[in-house]
């Protein structure tokens, strides 16, 4: 369970605790900003804490400065959408290399390993749920970046953003419930939706909307399945 606690803490870290103005401040001051410490500061604490292993102070201090060390990296480059997935290759390689070195877990291991964790459900559902409500809400809107200035927007601030969270939330929950038949109804109910305000001037703005909605279902339906998948090991 060492690497799925150390995703979680990386997880809340870099999409929950960070706000906006933290990450506004980084892109001003770079180098000289203290966020930027606070950050690394937050997601190393975060380790320590989920990882309960109170006298192995090493992991989270090189969670801490390995972190630090892909921010700044990332901070002096360009800001295009693949230094962002970039840095987070980076942060994940990171996390599964002290995993394997640091806690002797081997990769042909891996299948008796998952099958072990029968205490450990709730790491890996909760582990379901930050990685559909945050990072994918980060994908999804790279995505659809390059339309957003081809549509008027003049709907509620941060709608988008809550619809999405609220229907990928719904989406994993009735798939590790089983309830498909209610996963069919809140798709079919978003179709009617958007046909209802379909006019021919905002053709641009439904078809927008409907390929943030594909995505994110799409997404929210893979991690579902995922998870599940997982937890059948127990």
């Amino acid at each position: 369970m060492v690497l799925i606690k150390l995703l979680i803490a990386h997880i809340l870290g870099d999409f929950v605790i960070q706000t906006d103005r933290w990450v506004q401040h980084k892109k001003e001051n770079k180098i000289k900003s203290i966020y930027l410490y606070l950050h690394a500061l937050s997601i190393g604490i975060l380790s320590y804490l989920f990882l309960a292993k109170w006298t192995e102070f090493f992991v989270p201090v090189i969670v801490l400065i390995s972190h630090l060390i892909i921010d700044i990296w990332k901070l002096y480059q360009q800001p295009k959408r693949i230094y962002f997935i970039l840095d987070q290759i980076f942060h994940i390689l990171i996390l599964v290399l002290i995993w394997i070195v640091f806690f002797k877990i081997e990769f042909n291991g891996l299948i008796s390993f998952l099958a072990g964790l029968e205490a450990d459900r709730v790491w890996i559902i909760l582990f379901g749920y930050i990685f559909i409500l945050w990072p994918i809400g980060y994908i999804v809107g790279g995505l659809t970046k390059k339309w957003q200035k081809e549509i008027e927007n003049d709907g509620l601030e941060g709608a988008g953003m809550w619809i999405g969270f609220l229907e990928r939330f719904l989406i994993i929950t009735f798939i590790l419930l089983e309830q498909y038949q209610a996963l069919g109804f809140l798709i079919a109910a978003k179709s009617i939706l958007r046909i209802s305000v379909n006019k021919k001037e905002e053709r641009k703005l439904t078809e927008y909307v409907l390929i943030g909605t594909m995505l994110s279902f799409s997404f929210a339906i893979l991690t579902g399945i995922f998870v599940q998948h997982l937890l059948n090991f127990l």
